[in-house]
């Protein structure tokens, strides 16, 4: 246990560092006083582990009622970070209309109002959620805690696209500092124009750690940028700036030592050029493809390539096209059941593309809702094909309406 900084705490917990902010300033249940205890150092708030540990506990502990409320209420800050989470939409249906905070563990059980009992809900699935739901339904309680979970995880990675940054910038600055403290005190030129120089080489590297920071998050990793290529590159540009400290008394009365010491700190600043690789532009830093996860041809996996390769990749060259049968969707029928084409993949190969039949497919309308999915005023999905839209040749030629549990 330790102390972490307020974007790193909003990494591992997956709560905003505003919503951090105001636990920090405002006790969050009724009649209560307790907050999140935290120090503040030039103008950011730092947590200790432990104590933020015991915080988020107390927080799925029951919250109280006011003695007229019938439940206890829910902090604006907390509704509004719940709403962020959930990018202001269903987290089932993904509609932005009139989406309503929803509990996962019943209110009535746990009368925990913690943001991580809380997701939003269109009103249609929330009244399914609460009022109980059939086996079909996409609204159970399990799938409610997946569905909360991937949000957590993609908000922390969103998160981490910040800290990786700061941590880059961290980097450069700790070794602008370290540099200056290394430099002989003296007021000479050579020690004005090897920090400048150096300064602004650093400065210069700053777009290509942000690049790998950001490809590190794309990971889901921390960036460190002290790796051992950074340290030897770093270590070479500043031993040229000591040795071009050390003979400032000479270099005053030799003007010309100072455009000489100057192209050793260019040739040693050259290495930091050769850090970093690119972002695939394949599979946009992912390392797959597909819905199902496939591994993108162009990285293998890693997500990123050389960055040559990158400013050449051209996707016409490539042996992947569209899926004709799903658009490129991976899915098909209002269940979002995998494409039967292409697995998923939301690609195939040009052949297949090319040589793709709707009749080679094992699939026709359903005969009972006519593909459309769903039967009656109340758009129930039909009994027959389950919501697919589509059931094979047999199923079809098989089809009976004598034989399904229905009447008018």
């Amino acid at each position: 246990m330790g102390e972490l900084a307020e974007i790193d705490t909003a990494i591992k917990t997956g709560l905003s560092p505003e919503l951090l902010r105001a636990f920090a300033n405002k006790a969050m249940k009724h009649g209560h006083t307790r907050k999140l205890g935290c120090t503040q150092r030039d103008g950011l708030l730092y947590f200790d582990e432990e104590d933020l540990d015991s915080y988020l506990a107390y927080l799925e502990e029951p919250w109280p009622k006011s003695p007229r409320a019938t439940r206890p209420s829910i902090p604006e800050a907390i509704k509004k970070d719940v709403r962020l989470e959930c990018h202001l939409e269903c987290a089932i249906c993904t509609s932005k209309d009139n989406g309503e905070l929803a509990h996962i563990e019943p209110t009535a059980d746990t009368a925990n109002n913690s943001p991580f009992n809380l997701i939003l809900l269109c009103p249609n699935h929330h009244t399914k959620y609460d009022l109980g739901h059939k086996p079909k339904s996409n609204v159970d309680i399990e799938t409610i805690r997946m569905v909360k979970a991937i949000k957590r995880a993609s908000r922390r990675r969103f998160f981490k696209y910040e800290g990786n940054a700061l941590a880059a910038l961290r980097s450069v600055l700790n070794e602008i500092e370290s540099v200056r403290e290394r430099l002989v005190v003296t007021e000479t030129a050579v020690a004005t124009a090897a920090l400048t120089n150096h300064t602004k080489n650093l400065i210069a590297l700053l777009p290509e750690l942000f690049e790998e920071a950001q490809e590190a998050a794309a990971r889901d990793e921390t960036y460190e940028p002290a790796t051992a290529e950074f340290k030897l590159h770093s270590g070479q540009l500043g031993g040229a700036i000591v040795a071009a400290v050390s003979t400032a008394s000479s270099a005053d009365s030799k003007p010309e030592a100072l455009p000489r010491r100057a192209e050793e700190l260019g040739a040693a600043s050259l290495g930091f050029r050769t850090i970093g690789r690119a972002k695939c532009p394949h599979c946009a830093g992912t390392g797959t493809i597909g819905l199902m996860g496939s591994l993108c041809i162009i990285c293998a996996g890693d997500g990123t390539v050389p960055k040559d390769f990158a400013a050449e990749y051209d996707p016409r060259g490539l042996d992947e096209a569209r899926c004709p049968h799903c658009e490129g969707q991976g899915t098909r029928g209002l269940m979002g059941n995998l494409c039967s084409y292409c697995r998923g993949n939301q690609v195939v190969t040009r052949e297949m593309a090319e040589e793709y039949s709707s009749e080679a497919v094992d699939e026709t309308p359903c005969p009972h809702c006519e593909g459309q999915g769903t039967r009656g005023l109340m758009g129930n999905l039909c009994s027959y094909c389950g919501g697919n839209q589509v059931v094979t040749h047999e199923m079809a030629e098989e089809y009976d309406a004598d034989d399904l549990d229905e009447v008018d």
